[in-house]
């Protein structure tokens, strides 16, 4: 199974048995806990590029603007792969996105 490290996004792999793999970017062993999987990441990826189409289309200045507060206005696919490669950071966008829709008056 592919996964990622969390800090840099490098691929890294374990060995069968072995608690944890090294990291050649990041220059360090990092554990299971420290990746994150392919699948996962690239669920991650698809959620957050759909729910910033969905506020770009909300045709409403104020979400928007709350909106790339957490998520950068125009992201790179690279600028949404760190945030999805973290935690916290996808974490806190989703958490955003679903307090931002659920305002009333803000569904269309």
């Amino acid at each position: 199974m592919t996964r990622y490290c969390k800090e840099c996004g490098h691929r890294v792999e374990f060995q069968y048995e072995v608690t944890t793999a090294y990291c050649p970017l990041c220059d360090k062993e990092v554990t299971y806990k420290e990746t994150i999987a392919a699948h996962t990441l690239d669920a991650r990826m698809s959620q957050l590029k759909a729910m910033h189409d969905l506020m770009c289309e909300a045709n409403d200045e104020n979400i928007y603007m709350t909106w790339i507060y957490v998520m950068p206005d125009c992201p790179s696919d690279s600028d949404i792969k760190d945030i999805a490669l973290g935690d916290d950071s996808y974490n806190e966008c989703f958490n955003l996105f679903v307090k931002l829709i659920a305002k009333s008056g803000n569904r269309y």
